[in-house]
Parts: structure tokens; sequence; C-alpha cells
């Protein structure tokens, strides 16, 4: 990590990506709402991708990326690519002041951020949010075996969503596809638009839950596809994984070889539930 943040050359492209490919909007909330993680800047995704074995929803340089740069607990600076839907209208040309919707939105994917401590300037101001941390905890790590014998390990940032139906459709978008499948096999067509919603709400499909359905679907269709079309521009630099290695077993980390050693114990080969990886 310390050599990446001492490597000119990646952070110099890596800032180059987000001046080409992200807009820049500065808000503020009258009441010194804002909070601050202990990750300092913090980042989001705005949609849900699947789960990528070598990179983070929320990695700077992918489309439909949010990030967030603290001045204050007043101000904030947002770099966007994508969908940030607020209710407040966002212009480049002024600074925008946020509706307390807008900041609950953003401050608890800034609470989401933190790994160990997050503070505000107003006691009430945490208290309203501490409820949504648990959500996403923990560095994520990823094990994969390759045909040929050899092994791929990362360490990524934990997953945050600026909206809950993207971490909905993170969280179980393999078992929405599942009950399209399921649909079909028992129906012998397609779920049309006009059929019963699968949630069994009553409503139908395209007046329910369509989009998550139809989301999770795409998704599933790009499982096995080496997909550079998350980047904002492929040729561009994104945030690099926290850790990555690619070789024998020997050179896993500690972690992994145990993996290894206790599914070798019990002659049976993990599976791991990893959609697929980018080649930048």
């Amino acid at each position: 990590m310390l050599d990446r943040i001492s490597n000119y050359s990646y952070l110099d492209k890596l800032s180059k990506a987000i001046i080409n490919d992200y807009k820049m909007v500065i808000v503020k909330t009258n009441k010194k709402g804002f909070l601050l993680s202990d990750q300092y800047i913090s980042t989001a995704s705005l949609d849900c991708k699947g789960k990528i074995a070598n990179y983070s929803n929320r990695t700077i340089g992918f489309v439909n990326c949010l990030i967030m740069l603290p001045i204050s607990s007043k101000y904030y600076v947002l770099f966007y690519n994508g969908r940030l839907t607020l209710n407040a209208f966002l212009s480049e040309k002024r600074i925008v002041e946020l509706s307390n919707e807008d900041l609950f939105l953003l401050n608890k994917a800034i609470l989401r951020n933190s790994y160990k401590k997050c503070i505000a300037m107003h006691e009430q101001d945490f208290n309203d949010i501490t409820s949504f941390k648990s959500d996403c905890d923990g560095t994520t790590g990823v094990l994969v075996r390759y045909n040929n014998g050899l092994f791929s390990e990362y360490a990524l940032k934990k997953e945050v969503f600026l909206y809950d139906a993207d971490l909905d459709i993170f969280n179980k978008h393999l078992q929405y596809v599942s009950e399209l499948q399921q649909f079909k096999k028992n129906h012998l067509r397609d779920i049309s638009r006009n059929d019963l919603c699968l949630c069994g709400s009553g409503k139908k499909y395209k007046k329910c839950c369509i989009d998550k359905y139809q989301k999770s679907l795409l998704i599933y269709q790009r499982l096995k596809l080496n997909d550079s079309s998350w980047m904002c521009t492929p040729s561009e630099c994104v945030e690099f994984p926290i850790h990555s290695f690619w070789g024998q077993k020997e050179g896993l980390s500690p972690i992994s070889k145990d993996i290894l050693t206790t599914e070798e114990k019990n002659s049976k080969k993990q599976t791991y539930e990893v959609n697929y990886s980018i080649s930048p």
C-alpha cells in the first residue's frame, strides 16, 4: 500500500482518469452534519457489477462510481461517474445545498467506508445512522485456483453501495437468477411483464421487482467474460486492489494456505462465489 501511495506514475495516471471521466460538484449542509470516515476519502458504487475476483465494485476508475472528499463537516467535494441521484439539483458551476435525505444517503456511505472509527460534529447525526454500519464489514479476500495449477489471491476493499437496491442485488443476484430459471422450467417460457411478480407480493412483475431481476440476469450473463466495460476508459489506470498475487501455491498468504490444507483434508474442492475477473 505504501509503495502505491509513493508511486508518482500510478497516482498521476489515476488522477488523470478521475479528471477525464468523472464530474465534480461541491455539496454542503448548513447544520455541519457530514460524517468523516477513518479512511478520510470515501467511495461508493452507484450500481451493482456483481462479484468480481480482483476488483471492488467501488474501484476508482470504474463507471458508476462516487468519490467523496471531505473539506469540513459542512462541505464535501464529490467526483462521480454515472447515475448520482439526489434530491438536490447537481451543478458543477455552484455549491449545491443538500436536503436532509441527501445528507443521510451520503453519510450512510461514509459510515460504511469506515473500518474502525467514524466521527461526527453532532452526536445526534451519528446516532441516527450507526445502525447501518453492520451491512458491509471487513476487507474481502478472494482465492482463485486455475486449471494449470496456479493460484491468484486478492484483498479488496469492502463493498459499499450508495443505493440499498444495489446492495440487495449484490447479495442476492444468484438467487434472483435461479428464481427466473425455475419459472422458465415450470412454465416452459420466460416470465412476462404481466405475470405475477416472483417475490410473492401479488403485484404484476412490471410494477414490482422487474428491475432487480433484469439487472441480476445481466450480471449473470457476464459470469465468464473477461470484461473491461466497467472501466471508464480501458486504456487508463484504475485503482489497484489492496493486495494481489498470482503464482505457485508456495507464494500464497498463510490464510489461503490454511484454506487449501483444510480442503485437501476434506478431499473436497471449495467453490468460491466469484463471478468474473477483469483484466485492465
